[in-house]
């Protein structure tokens, strides 16, 4: 995701910036699978839940239209307010994650999201 957004040529550069951020606790690095070679396709970095609710926190603090990451919890479809105050949604975000729980209804209403460059979709049980 890093390489993407922040165009980088790299793929050391990326995993050196999540081995520091591990190396600080501030992420969890999870190896899923035993490699033998520099391939880095099963490691994945899980930010821990108090510097997530921070991030979020510090987003909710920016008026809607200027935030950068637009980070939604929808559980048991209880969308935000402003999200059902509008026919069709429209996220300016550059970066968007939705957090759902298995109560969460897949028919929900059309979105716009014309400057995200990176969505994450996290379905927890």
């Amino acid at each position: 995701m890093w390489m993407e957004l922040y165009k980088l040529d790299e793929e050391a550069y990326a995993v050196a910036k999540i081995q520091e951020l591990s190396n600080m606790n501030l992420v969890d690095l999870v190896v899923t699978r035993n490699y033998l070679s520099s391939c880095y396709n099963h490691h994945f970095a899980m930010q821990h839940d108090l510097l997530r609710k921070l991030a979020i926190h510090q987003s909710d603090l920016e008026p809607l239209e200027q935030r950068k990451r637009q980070v939604l919890e929808i559980c048991a479809n209880n969308v935000p307010d402003w999200w059902m105050e509008q026919k069709q949604p429209s996220i300016s975000s550059r970066l968007l994650s939705i957090s759902t729980d298995e109560n969460f209804s897949p028919s929900w209403c059309s979105m716009q999201a014309p400057e995200v460059e990176v969505m994450i979709l996290n379905c927890r049980p």
